[in-house]
């Protein structure tokens, strides 16, 4: 008997690794969700869940070999908006994996999923052709994203607000190449974050994918290290009221770098915002608004430096809005 068969006829689950959102109707068990695998089965599909909201989430064991299907949430428009994959449609919002559990995106795997805003993959590798092409995704975090494999054209998307590759030493097929980016649309401010090497790669210039964010208002910042600034302390909540509340907190002191900015996290008991800050700040107070009357929050603050390195966090308040 193997081990997980082993594991639930004692009724032991593993807590979840991998959250994704607004797939339940399509993805309504551990075969289904075995097919996102090329050499999974359903038996390795651990804890499997659907909540309300139609996100699943489930245990893959870490020991496990595993690659993702080619093109597998593809929306290409002349499937009429189906998964190419799975001919069936779904409204894909966020991929997690808190385990950096995935090494490599192959292509078009999140082709023209325009609802997908959130990524969390800190292990991956390489990207495929087209991956993240056509989505809503506002910040790449990517501290082990190699070169591997020579990437083609337009692997990231127009939305992009944050493109943080600490060890990428050659953004695209070449050093001149430019087409790693799709850049056009965009009103905030933008930065895209790389090493030294990178910076020079190209005749003594930057990347020619970073000069071509550069050259479309992306503010280019060099990373010198990669030192995580100290955390933040002493979380104060005030004027709370039915549906806001004013947030203060103490500054990080002798970090290594200089502060840039704070990610405020607002825990309301989605799977989401475990994971994803609620809002960005520069200062050390704030007012959040829009939330909903008589609910229990936790609220959870990050300090980001000027090479977005982040911290962990420290401390926590929870409140319970009128």
């Amino acid at each position: 008997m193997g081990i997980i068969a082993a594991s639930r006829l004692r009724g032991v689950f593993n807590e979840p690794n991998f959250f994704i959102g607004g797939v339940g109707q399509e993805l309504t068990n551990e075969s289904q969700a075995s097919t996102m695998f090329t050499n999974i089965s359903s038996s390795q599909i651990e804890s499997f869940s659907i909540d309300s909201d139609n996100n699943i989430s489930f245990y893959v064991n870490p020991d496990n070999n595993f690659d993702l299907e080619s093109s597998y949430f593809n929306m290409f428009s002349s499937f009429g908006g189906y998964w190419v994959s799975n001919n069936f449609p779904a409204t894909l919002t966020y991929f997690i994996d808190t385990e950096n559990l995935i090494k490599s995106f192959p292509s078009f795997f999140f082709f023209r999923q325009r609802s997908l805003n959130y990524l969390q993959v800190l292990g991956l590798e390489n990207v495929g052709q087209r991956t993240f092409q056509s989505n809503d995704i506002k910040k790449f975090y990517f501290p082990n994203l190699l070169l591997g494999n020579d990437f083609q054209t337009y692997i990231f998307n127009s939305q992009i607000e944050r493109f943080y590759a600490p060890i990428l030493n050659r953004f695209g097929k070449s050093t001149g190449d430019n087409r790693l980016f799709e850049i056009f649309g965009f009103s905030n401010p933008k930065k895209i974050y790389y090493n030294t090497t990178a910076a020079t790669n190209n005749s003594g210039n930057p990347d020619g994918d970073i000069q071509y964010c550069i050259d479309s208002g992306f503010q280019g910042v060099v990373i010198l290290n990669q030192i995580r600034p100290n955390k933040i302390s002493n979380i104060v909540l005030s004027n709370i009221g039915t549906n806001s509340v004013d947030i203060s907190f103490d500054a990080p002191t002798g970090s290594e770098n200089t502060i840039d900015f704070y990610e405020i996290f607002l825990i309301d008991g989605s799977v989401l915002n475990n994971f994803k800050p609620i809002t960005e700040s520069t200062t050390n107070s704030l007012t959040l608004n829009g939330l909903e009357s008589g609910k229990n929050y936790l609220i959870k603050v990050k300090a980001a430096d000027i090479y977005f390195n982040l911290s962990d966090f420290e401390t926590s308040q929870s409140f319970t809005t009128l």
